[in-house]
């Protein structure tokens, strides 16, 4: 998975953990003999160096480089600062990289005097059990869905809100909207730190909720509650050393529940291929009993590597609308992710185009990808997603292409009229306008005087005729503007006059400045 490549000062020190390096989180744990994974490209040595500064303050030993031959200069770099430095190997992932290491290296750490280290990795069930006894008080584990994975039957009997988990298989409805309301579900979201909640719905007891983060990658939510007995004084010290242990053991269970997701991102890309007659894949995800359907296409800007950037839009995509509770289905269709949304009766087209400025906006933040979306939808049935993705790829196509610029959240029904000249204009290039007799003159004299009389008249037309605004525009005098249009009228033959003219040449010469 890893090959070594130099060793520092710290390489005989005994390695504890692995963690991804986030030049964003200002809260980095300090804790002895961590190996960072660098996920910065090499050819951003300052930054990785800068940011190896940082770890290294909070017991950084050594680096995983993301690289097949790593820059002597880099490397010279890390071990001046007695990093010792591995890289990664072709084709390995980092998350096996980072199982690997846990796998060699991983020690749990006793709470009140018990190993839950001797827990089974990946043995919820009774990994639950052991937290519910070290930390006093029923533990109930979920993933990043808010769906219960395990639970513990110490004080089994606390209260309504976690009996209907249970039964229910996630967290109810009313807990999503308290912890929305009270700011807690950003924080589970965005952050490690322990949510304690004392005003619970449904006369709930007191809960402490805590994320489960692999680097910058959440697993899990690890849910205390308040049993028979009130919780320890230093139950927030524990919850945070209990969520460190998770880690190896949300991991395989990530690893088990892959194939179901690969399975689920398979039967989406299946239902937007045009043309492809509907099966049986809404059932399969899901997305059946609604009134309608939305669609929301997302890609990242050019400067993002494409790859690890559209999986990580997969999976922030995901976790975020699920935990809102919007019914969705994700998946990667080359650089493109789409979001199929099905629409419940509440839900219009204002509150789809406010998710898709939250997702932008989230992954922007938390991730560092920038996103332009395109949205499309409502419509009423499932019959329609080919014609929604055919929609949203026009808008992408306007983001991605135009020179001038296009939002980067927009609707469909808002580009349809640049929608519209993009298919027009594709059409008209077949034809090669500029040959238009007409405006070829004025293409030959600006190539045989110099003169730029092709980009002045672009430039007046655009400006709907309005003089003062062209004039500003091109640094010119009103008077010196009005006689160039006059010359290009002269030398042209073109009849400005005339709206059939004029809307030709308007629209051929903004086809050709983008």
């Amino acid at each position: 998975m890893l090959s070594l490549v130099a060793t520092g000062i710290h390489g005989a020190h005994a390695v504890s953990d692995i963690r991804i390096a986030d030049a964003t989180d200002t809260s980095t744990p300090q804790q002895d003999g961590v190996v960072v994974l660098m996920t910065l490209p090499v050819s951003r040595p300052d930054e990785i160096l800068d940011l190896a500064d940082k770890e290294i303050a909070c017991g950084c030993i050594g680096v995983v480089l993301d690289a097949p031959e790593p820059p002597p200069s880099l490397v010279g770099g890390l071990v001046e600062r007695g990093l010792t430095v591995h890289r990664r190997r072709r084709g390995a992932g980092w998350l096996q990289v980072a199982d690997a290491v846990r796998a060699a290296t991983h020690r749990t750490e006793p709470l009140e005097g018990e190993l839950i280290g001797t827990i089974p990795r990946g043995d919820l069930k009774g990994f639950a059990e052991a937290l519910g006894e070290m930390l006093g008080g029923p533990v109930t584990l979920e993933d990043v869905d808010f769906r219960v994975l395990a639970f513990s039957t110490k004080d089994a009997a606390v209260d309504t809100g976690r009996d209907t988990a249970i039964l229910g298989g996630r967290m109810p409805e009313v807990w999503r909207a308290h912890l929305e309301r009270e700011g807690a579900l950003e924080t589970l979201l965005t952050s490690d730190r322990t949510v304690d909640i004392t005003n619970g719905p449904l006369n709930a007891r007191r809960r402490l909720l805590k994320s489960i983060w692999d680097g910058n990658r959440p697993l899990g939510i690890m849910w205390l509650a308040e049993g028979s007995t009130s919780l320890s004084g230093d139950v927030v010290e524990r919850l945070d050393r209990a969520a460190r242990i998770a880690v190896p053991h949300f991991l395989h269970h990530q690893e088990e529940t892959r194939d179901r997701r690969a399975d689920q991102h398979r039967k989406l890309r299946r239902l937007l291929e045009p043309g492809r007659p509907l099966g049986d894949e809404l059932d399969d995800l899901e997305m059946t009993s609604c009134h309608g359907f939305a669609l929301l296409a997302l890609r990242a800007s050019a400067g993002d590597a494409a790859g690890r950037t559209t999986t990580r839009i997969v999976e922030s995509v995901d976790l975020y609308c699920l935990s809102y509770a919007w019914r969705t289905a994700t998946a990667a269709v080359s650089s493109t992710v789409y979001t199929l949304i099905a629409l419940d009766g509440e839900r219009d087209r204002a509150q789809i185009m406010a998710l898709a400025t939250r997702l932008a906006g989230y992954l922007q933040q938390h991730q560092q990808v920038d996103v332009a979306v395109s949205v499309a939808g409502p419509l009423p049935d499932a019959a329609s997603i080919a014609t929604l993705r055919s929609r949203c790829d026009a808008v992408t196509a306007l983001q991605r292409q135009r020179a001038d610029p296009v939002q980067r959240i927009l609707h469909y029904r808002d580009a349809f009229p640049l929608v519209v000249l993009d298919a027009l204009g594709e059409t008209a290039d077949e034809l090669d306008p500029l040959n238009y007799y007409k405006l070829d003159r004025i293409v030959r004299h600006d190539d045989r005087r110099g003169t730029d009389y092709l980009a002045t008249l672009a430039t007046y037309l655009r400006d709907s005729g309005n003089v003062a605004a062209s004039a500003e525009r091109l640094g010119l005098h009103h008077t010196t503007l009005r006689y160039r249009m006059k010359r290009i009228e002269e030398l042209s033959g073109l009849d400005l006059d005339d709206p059939d003219e004029r809307l030709f040449c308007q629209f051929v010469l903004r086809r050709v400045a983008r």
